[in-house]
């Protein structure tokens, strides 16, 4: 398991601060299309969401789902409304979304799933490409507590994919 923070990427001209990208990465027991077939399936990803992560609505038909509305709950109570949808799908090795926060931050969400030799290196990644004064400052107060977020999510993904039975919830909001 790694965390990593990488702020050496090239700026795209949306913001003065280079963007900033978060990374956490782990092992699972499990081969790559196994974990794909997973995530592929956006209705799943609410199983990975913690307290501080809440689906609002799903966009899309059922198993054809486009993206979604979450809430997110932050250090010093901080809330906030995201917009996102997926933008690739390479089958087996890569999810990659967006989110837009409010109306001037825009964060890249990367799933990337590596074979090894005992399964996958799993690694969630989160670019942040534009944020305004605020985010960009809360970003870098809030980066440990964001790392952490995804790793959670890694271990939640094993937890629902390597288990015989998925773990239950109650079933996501109703689509939009």
């Amino acid at each position: 398991m790694a965390l990593e923070t990488n702020t050496d990427l090239p700026s795209d001209g949306a913001s003065r601060e280079t963007p900033r990208t978060i990374r956490a990465h782990k092992g699972v027991p499990l081969a790559p299309e196994a974990l794909y077939a997973f995530l592929a399936t956006l209705d799943n990803h609410w199983l990975l969401t913690d307290r501080f992560v809440s689906l609002v609505s799903l966009h899309g038909p059922v198993e054809s789902r486009t993206g979604g509305e979450i809430m997110i709950r932050g250090p010093l109570g901080l809330r906030r409304h995201a917009s996102t949808w997926l933008d690739t799908d390479e089958p087996g090795l890569r999810l990659v979304g967006t989110a837009l926060v409010g109306r001037r931050t825009t964060a890249r969400v990367t799933w990337a799933l590596t074979r090894i030799p005992d399964g996958t290196d799993v690694e969630l990644i989160v670019s942040v490409i534009a944020a305004g004064l605020a985010d960009r400052a809360l970003l870098i107060v809030a980066t440990p507590w964001l790392r952490r977020r995804l790793l959670g999510a890694i271990d939640r993904l094993e937890q629902q994919t390597v288990a015989e039975r998925p773990a239950e919830r109650d079933a996501p909001p109703a689509s939009t």
